[in-house]
Parts: C-alpha cells; structure tokens; sequence
C-alpha cells in the first residue's frame, strides 16, 4: 500500500489498544454482515485475534485514504463498515484524512447483523472489509480517529490472524512512501497489516484510564466527551447529553442528605430522581421509534438489571449485617422483614402496609426505608415498556401519529395519576406516600418532557432567549433546595410535590436552551458532578448509616459534627461502591455479555441478601424456642407472682426475648378478629376451652358468657381472660377495635376515628343487648398519649350495658411509658433507670377507688401485679412486661390470669 505522508507498520495486538474511527465522507451502506472476535475483559484475546464487516463495495467508491497492488483503504461506510484497529507511528501521522470522533458504545449505530464468530477468510476480489475492534469496559477509548475499509484487488488471501507472522519484538516497516518515493513492491507488504494498527491521534489506552463514569439513578445515561461547554457530544440519533442533569442529581442527592440527616424532613430530592427516571426511560424508548427498531424487553431489562440490582442488593445484604451488629435485637424481626421486601422490589408496598397497621404504629425507622423508591421505579421500569410499546403499536395499526399518540396517552396517565394522589394523600397520607400508583404521574411527566425535548421537536427552546434560561435555571434551583423547608411533608405525593418536579422541568429546560450558562454554571462544578456520579450509591449508603448513628446516640436528628461524620461515611462507602460494583464489575464481564447472564447476576445478588436473612432468621428463631421453653418454668419465671408474693425469683434471662417481644401478642385478636381503625362493623370472636370456636358454639354448655368490649388496651387482657375461662368454664366473646374508647359522644369531634369510633360502639352495644350475655369486661379509666391516668365520661356507656341486663366489670387501665421498653432495655439493660416509670408519675393511688360509677359496675385495679409501689420495672418475675410503648406481653398477661380471675368471679357473683 502507498501513502506519501508516511509509514504504516505492524503493531503488536497484545500492545494496541482498541479504537473506534469515523470517516468524513461515508460512502452509501450495503448489504453487509459482521464477525466478532470473542474478548477477554473487553480485549481481543489472541494477539492478532480481530473482527470484520464484510459488504459490498458502494457503486462510487470514496478516493483510497491509502493504496497497494494487494488493495485499498477505502472510507468506510458508517452504518456498515464499523471499526478499525490501526497502529500508525506519530511521525508519519496523516491527521488530515480523519474527522475526530466521540466516545460511543460498542456496535452503536451499525445496521449490521452480529452473527457468531467464524474463521476469518479473506473477501473476494471487488468486496470490501472493515476490522472492527471491541473495547475495554464496553467503551472505546480514543476521541480523535477514524474508520477504513479495505477493499480487496488480488485473489491473493491473506492468512489467518492466528497465523503467527515473523518475530513479534521488532516491527518490520511494511509501507515507506514519501512524496519523492514510488510505491514500495508488493513483497514489502506484511500479511499481518490489518491485523494490529493504531492511529496516533488515539493516545495509548493505559490501566490507569477508566471509561467515562456511569450516571446513577437511569438505565440509559451515556457518557460522551463535551463537544461545547455544558454539553456533551452524542453518537448520531441520539441527543447530546447535557452536563447539567449530571449537577441535578449530586443536587438531588446533596439535598436528600441533608434533610434527611439535619432536619428529619421529606425534601422532595426523590421526586427529583422519579422524573428524570421517566425522562431517561422514555427519551430511549423514543429514539428506538424513530430508527424503526422495536423496544428489544429483553435487551432493555438485562440492561436495567445490571445497573441497578448489583449496587442495591450488595448495600442491602451489608445492612443485615449492619442490623446484627449495631441496632437494638428488638428491631430485628421487623430490619429483616423490610430488608427481604426491599430485596424483592416490593419494598414500598410492604411498608405502606406499615404506615397503616395499628400494630406495627411503634416500629422504629426501617434501616432500608430510602428502598422505596427503588421498589417504585422497579415496578415502573417492567409497566412503562408495555405501556409505550403498546401504544406505539396502536398508533400504527391506527394510522395515527405515533408521538403524539404516546403524549396523549402520558398526558392522560400524568392526570389520572395525579388525580389519584391527591384523593389518597387527603384520604390515607401516610399509604399514599409508598404507593407506586400514586406516583406514577411523576414518571408521565419525565416522559412528557423527554417528548417535548426530541431533536426533532426541540426547536421551540430557541425562542428561549435573553434572560429567560437563566431565570429559568436559578428557579428551578431555587425550588429544589428550599421545598423541603417550607412545604408540608404530609402533602406528598399530592400538591406539595408538584414543587421539586416543576423545579427539575425548569433545570433541565433552561440547560437545554442555553447549556453552561446561569444555574448550569453552578451544576456544571466539579462537586456536584462527583456527586451526579456518586448519587445513586450515596443514597443506598446515606439512610442505613444515619439510623445506626441515631440509635446508638438516642437522638432523633444528628449534631452538626455527628452528620458530617454520617455524610463523610456514607459518601466514603458510595464511592468505594461506585468503584467495585459501577466500574470494576462490568469491567471483568460478570454478567455483561448476555442477556442470560445479567438476569443469573441479578438473581445471585438478590439470592446473597435473602441467604444473610435466612441466617440471622434462624437465629432468631433459635432463640425464641430455646426461652419459650425456659419460660413454661414457673419458678423461674413466675411474672406477676413475684409481686404478688414478693418472690425471690432465681437469675435467669427474661422472657420473652427483645427478639420477638413487639410479636408477643395473641393472634387470635389481629387480623380478622379485630376491626381497624376505620371500620364501624362489629367483629366477633369466640373463644371456649382456651381455643377460638364457631360462633355460638358451646355457648349454652359454658357456665357463664364475658364480652370483652374496647380497644387494644382491653384486648391485651385476652390471654388473662382466657386462662380464668378455662379454669371456669366461660364462654368468651370479643368485640376490639383498634385505637378505640368506649366514651360516648364522640362523634361531635369530627375526625374521621373517632366518628367510625362513636358507629363501632353504638352497633356492639346493640349486639351485646342481643347477646345478654352475664359479665361485659371493658374500661375503668384511661392512660393514654397524656402518659398520666384520665377518667373519660363512660357512666353513658355503662348505663346502656346495664340496661341489657348484665354485669359491668371495668379495669384500670395500664401504664403507657411512651417509649419503646424492649428497644431501651437492648440498648441500656432491663436494670437500668432509663427504663423505669416513676408510678406517681401515672397514678393518683386513690383516685380509681373513689371513682363514682352505676350500681351494677365492679371495679378492678391490678396496677399492684405490674407495677411497685415506686417504679413500674420493664422486667417483673424474669418476664418481660411490655411488647412496645403500651401494651403488655401476651407472655406477662398470661401470668395476671389467676389475679384477674378472683376479680372476674367476684363480678360475677
């Protein structure tokens, strides 16, 4: 081959690095297929080892870039004749025959088929090739190159690229033209040319290059070099990226962490990262429209599942361990129960169920509650492809627009959905919060964005001139940091997150219209791009760590110096991370190849954090069996006994254990013995022998029938109850409702609870009038958020149970600490006085006995059975009294049975 401007020699394919190089004038594409050498970690493994595009030559073939007897190296063909790996000396450079090239991902914008590797033959005479190179980390390497294809003049075949070709340690010059020199002779060509050049413009890929960093939080952010200030060059088809979406999400990011860890408040950071998930996810699914290429699901959830499980799970399988070491074993049960949820991409479902369940009201903060948002995004990630696919086939079928079919179809979501979360935020705030379909409506709007901002629609952002985009952009910024201070939290998702949303469109507008200036100056800052990089690890790690600070420092928001510890941790962590699971593991091809293989990653990791709460549950479990045995021991653990009798009780660990104490209730009064705290229906229960029975049975055989009626604080008895009607031969009916009192009246307060309250009551006071049962066991008086003993105006409501012909017994109520008991004594030991109530402080030791009541009501005070006569202790007799802030243990309620027993008889006679 001749070239007057310099010398081609062969290169060392172990030594060159892989390229990719772009042509100025393409010649038109041709049918063509491709053979792809396999790889080692990115890199051709033999040396020599490459891969070919095969195609027909266009019918007016380009001017040869370079020239031999053997053939020409022709400008490629950019959708057919793909990439070149050269080797040229920087002293015969020709920079003149190349255009500079972006960065672009591996097989981008090529047409051609990849059909599996084959041995590599020479093209027949008049064919053409192109010697395409794979890259390191999926990314090619050089910025300045360009592409060639050589066409074949001899039937002459070269060798194989295994074919070893002379002594590899000095290259044998195989083209020295210069303007003065004449072609050099055939002979002087070695076989091995092709086989390993590289074009100097292309510096040396070292391992100390990494590829352009991955952007966290979307599943089709690219990395590009800047083609002008605040934005960066993009391959054809697809729209520059801009630097300044970068900059929002360490934005995002800074602003989650700092609400989160100074001021416990929602900050609308994550509706941030919601939006531009929508917008991420739609602007790709667009661009597949308009090249004609379907949405490729599979291709697509591959490609999600590599970028967000590995860095999910990896961080969630370390809070187990975070659990286990530094918080309290009374949260244990619930971490691993949260953790498992969030490990399966339900997370947000599973704690809205939470946010509304009476008996979970006192968990502490789940160590993996930030999960919620991925467990949204994950479910909107499998909808939004069918969504979009459909409609795009509809339009079609239909014969209409397909953009602005899919903007309508969005237009109609973001309403509906917005619609929803403003009816469920005033309804049931605390669900709504968690609920994906509340939040759907923030994704329609990315993808409505992604629409307007189309390379094909965009031009109306030029009329946004002058001061507009700076206005725009300080706006939008201004919003994002300061929401968080002034909305209501318990407005989201409804009204109060329209703010960060219109803040972030605003952001991304005025970055579009004019990139790098106003706001995107401040974006565009090293800080905040780290941060953009390290956004979506940094908040996996920022949560986790600042609920261990808060629980072993008993505070609810962190000091000055104890967050900026947290934040120096966790973006510590967030980095290392970004390094080992964002860099380093597609760098090796775990899971990078395939399809298959993304889908077995995702499994192993979700498999890694589900085995670490298998472990930790069987431990629990161990525990929980080895002290329900020791507990049946009443010398050991004689409970309220000691008390009673003044016992000296033995040395033993309590039972039951700060494991499973918040589960140390009987079941038979949860779920469909028990009303909610918005139902008004009556639910009965019936218990005979000590067992739940059909309704009505055995209730003319027992020798008396007790209802219990009220709320929680009478349910908690139930163990007691049971145990004297077993003794007894009662029958036993339950009538609970959470959170409920048995006052009359209510209903004039207005709220919601206490209107359903005031129906419960009125229709089980009717149905105990049908029951006529001997003994109605309900309240005395009440101890309730006040954290001292109260006496509601139940005389109305005694008087109406009366009047039905029974028995009234009514009990004092049970003291409330208002802290959560089996989580101080794990962190501070049942002795110590944090754990202790000062008894006067509840108590006026007279004031239940000279309650004035009906004739008819028995009053019954076992506060002596839990309490000292100065202190009610969290441990009495070895046993643990409370199971949260409130209410007492199924284990120590059974021990009051024979106390509570004497009363009831006594009520009865």
């Amino acid at each position: 081959m001749s070239e007057p401007r310099g010398t081609l020699v062969t290169g060392g394919a172990r030594r060159a690095r892989f390229l990719r190089f772009h042509v100025r004038e393409p010649t038109a594409p041709r049918p063509c297929r491709t053979r792809r050498a396999p790889s080692n970690r990115g890199r051709l493994a033999p040396p020599g080892f490459s891969a070919f595009t095969f195609c027909r030559p266009s019918p007016t073939p380009a001017p040869p870039l370079l020239s031999h007897p053997s053939g020409t190296l022709e400008p490629g063909a950019l959708h057919c004749a793909r990439f070149l790996q050269v080797h040229i000396p920087p002293a015969v450079a020709d920079r003149r025959a190349v255009a500079p090239a972006r960065h672009h991902r591996t097989g981008g914008a090529s047409r051609c088929p990849n059909p599996p590797h084959s041995r590599l033959r020479p093209p027949p005479p008049g064919r053409c090739r192109t010697h395409r190179a794979l890259s390191s980390r999926g990314h090619f390497a050089a910025p300045d190159s360009s592409a060639f294809t050589f066409r074949s003049s001899t039937a002459t075949a070269l060798p194989h690229p295994r074919t070893p070709v002379g002594p590899r340690a000095l290259p044998t010059p195989v083209l020295q033209a210069t303007a003065r020199d004449p072609p050099p002779p055939a002979s002087a060509v070695a076989p091995g040319l092709l086989r390993s050049m590289r074009h100097p413009a292309a510096p040396r890929r070292t391992r100390r290059q990494r590829p352009p960093p991955r952007r966290s939080m979307s599943a089709t952010s690219t990395a590009e070099p800047a083609a002008e200030p605040g934005r960066a060059a993009a391959p054809a088809g697809r729209p520059a990226r801009l630097r300044e979406i970068d900059g929002l999400r360490g934005l995002a990011i800074a602003v989650i962490a700092v609400y989160h860890i100074w001021f416990d408040r929602v900050s609308g950071g994550v509706d941030i990262f919601l939006l531009m998930s929508g917008f991420f996810i739609t602007a790709g699914f667009l661009r597949s429209a308009d090249a004609g290429r379907g949405i490729g699901f599979l291709a697509y959830a591959a490609r999600i599942v590599r970028r967000i499980f590995p860095p999910a799970l990896i961080v969630a399988a370390a809070t187990v361990l975070m659990v286990f070491l530094w918080l309290p074993r009374a949260t244990w049960a619930q971490q691993l129960g949260d953790i498992a949820a969030s490990a399966l991409y339900y997370g947000n479902w599973n704690l809205a169920a939470h946010s509304v369940d009476y008996l979970s009201s006192n968990n502490g903060a789940s160590i993996v509650q930030h999960y919620w948002s991925l467990g949204v995004q994950t479910q909107f990630y499998l909808a939004w492809p069918v969504l979009i696919g459909l409609t795009l086939w509809a339009a079609r079928r239909a014969g209409l627009p397909p953009m602005r079919t899919v903007a309508a179809v969005l237009a109609l979501v973001l309403t509906a959905s917005f619609a929803f979360a403003l009816w469920e935020t005033a309804t049931n705030q605390a669900f709504a919060y968690f609920d994906t379909r509340a939040r759907i409506w923030q994704f329609a709007a990315g993808g409505l964005l992604a629409l307007a901002l189309r390379p094909a629609a965009r031009a109306w952002t030029q009329r946004l001139t002058g001061p507009v985009p700076a206005l725009l952009g300080w706006s939008g910024v201004a919003v994002l940091v300061f929401a968080g201070a002034f909305l209501d939290s318990t407005q989201f998702p409804g009204w109060a997150a329209l703010a960060p949303v219109a803040g972030a469109c605003a952001v991304i507008l005025a970055a579009t219209a004019a990139p790098g200036t106003g706001a995107g100056r401040l974006l565009n800052t090293w800080p905040l791009q780290r941060l953009g990089t390290l956004s979506y690890t940094l908040y996996l790690w920022h949560w986790p760590i600042l609920v261990c600070y808060l629980t072993a420092t008993g505070r609810d928001t962190a000091t000055l110096p104890g967050g900026l510890a947290v934040l120096a941790a966790a973006t510590a962590l967030a980095a290392l991370t970004h390094w080992a699971v964002e860099l380093r593991l597609p760098a090796s091809g775990l899971g990078q190849r395939t399809a298959r293989g993304a889908f077995a990653l995702g499994a192993a990791c979700i498999a890694l954090v589900l085995a670490a709460c298998a472990s930790m549950t069987w431990y629990i479990a161990h525990e929980r069996a080895r002290l329900a045995d020791a507990a049946t021991d009443p010398v050991r653990y004689p409970g309220a006994a000691a008390l009673a009798e003044d016992l000296d009780v033995p040395e033993a660990d309590f039972a039951p254990s700060t494991l499973d104490a918040a589960q140390d209730y009987d079941p038979a009064l949860s779920g469909d013995c028990n009303q909610t705290m918005e139902g008004t229906e009556p639910i009965r229960c019936d218990f005979a022998g000590g067992e739940r029975v059909v309704s009505g049975t055995g209730e003319d055989q027992a020798a008396a029938t007790v209802v219990m009626y009220g709320g929680s604080k009478i349910w908690q008895w139930l163990p007691a109850v049971l145990a004297a009607a077993e003794a007894r031969n009662w029958h036993v009916i339950a009538y609970t409702k959470n959170a409920c009192i048995i006052e009359t009246g209510q209903e004039a307060l207005g709220e919601a609870r206490y209107t359903s309250c005031a129906a419960w009551n009125d229709a089980v006071v009717a149905e105990i009038d049908a029951i006529a049962p001997d003994l109605v066991f309900t309240y005395g008086s009440r101890v309730g958020y006040e954290a001292y003993e109260t006496f509601p105006d139940y005389t109305d409501r005694y008087e109406q149970l009366l009047a039905a012909g029974t028995a009234v017994a009514v009990i004092r109520d049970t003291p409330s600490p208002r802290f959560d008991i089996p989580m101080c004594v794990d962190l501070h030991g049942p002795e110590s006085s944090e754990c202790t109530v000062d008894r006067d402080s509840y108590y006026d030791e007279g004031a239940f006995a000279e309650l004035a009541v009906p004739d008819g009501v028995t009053k019954i005070d076992l506060i002596d059975y839990i309490c000292g006569p100065d202190a009610c202790a969290p441990v009495v007799g070895n046993v643990l009294v409370y199971r949260d802030d409130a209410h007492l243990t199924n284990t120590y309620a059974a021990t009051l049975g024979p106390y509570l027993e004497a009363e009831l008889a006594a009520a009865l006679a």
